[in-house]
């Protein structure tokens, strides 16, 4: 039997995405601003519990993207994103390795073997033919509206990320058998390919699929780089727009 992780080396971070009613960012326009919207924002993130009293938020207007609440999360992943640089690592796990929440930091590899590390290619890709406007329009059926906002949020990470599960063998991993399944994050010029989890002998009845790409710890950036924007999303005759707010 052979135990095995993949670790992917890039730039990355936690992606979220949420749909939320005009009614309730229309107010935080309207009376707060945008800046302060992206504080708040930020403050349930960093799961701070007291920010709507102290800020005396009125109840129809709070919300929390995070938990769901007065919203619909559209994507949520923790992972790297595709480009030319990233880097796939293999390491050989120690056969009394059982638990794959052994492995929460970069400095729990430094005991198990690197076999191999390579670029990952094109080849190696099974992209997700899902268009970012059909999952905003999904969301909009959902509420059964033609105009919602959207509200994205990225905190950067740089360095490591693994899947869930170990991957174990009854033979010699080939590393010709990995695939990554990746999913657009955004549209247009404001796009990243994530990579959503990895198969191990794809459309074959062996196939074993890796879910839950989670950045190590020690991955992440200061909260200064983190990322939050806002769209408006509008149907009209059918045709989906999307317009970003400053």
């Amino acid at each position: 039997m052979y135990k095995y992780k993949i670790v992917l080396n890039g730039q990355g971070g936690y992606f979220f995405c949420a749909l939320l009613n005009v009614s309730i960012i229309d107010f935080w326009i309207k009376n707060k601003s945008i800046e302060l919207l992206q504080e708040y924002i930020l403050a349930h993130y960093l799961n701070d519990e007291n920010i709507d009293e102290e800020w005396r938020i009125p109840n129809n207007y709070r919300f929390n993207i995070f938990n769901n609440i007065n919203s619909i999360c559209l994507w949520e992943t923790d992972s790297i994103e595709l480009n030319s640089a990233t880097i796939c690592d293999i390491y050989q796990l120690e056969e009394n390795i059982s638990d794959s929440f052994t492995f929460i930091q970069e400095s729990d590899f430094n005991d198990q073997k690197l076999i191999d590390s390579f670029i990952c290619t094109e080849q190696m890709i099974l992209k997700n033919n899902n268009k970012w406007k059909d999952l905003v329009r999904n969301g909009l059926n959902i509420k059964k509206s033609k105009e919602a906002y959207l509200i994205y949020f990225k905190a950067n990470a740089r360095g490591y990320a693994t899947h869930d599960e170990i991957l174990v063998l009854d033979h010699k991993i080939n590393k010709h058998n990995i695939k990554f399944y990746t999913g657009a994050f955004g549209v247009n010029s404001f796009s990243s390919s994530i990579i959503k989890k990895a198969l191990y002998n794809p459309n074959s009845n062996n196939e074993i699929v890796l879910y839950d790409f989670q950045m190590l710890q020690g991955a992440r950036e200061k909260h200064d780089f983190d990322f939050t924007g806002l769209q408006k999303v509008t149907i009209k005759n059918n045709n989906l727009t999307l317009e970003w707010l400053e």
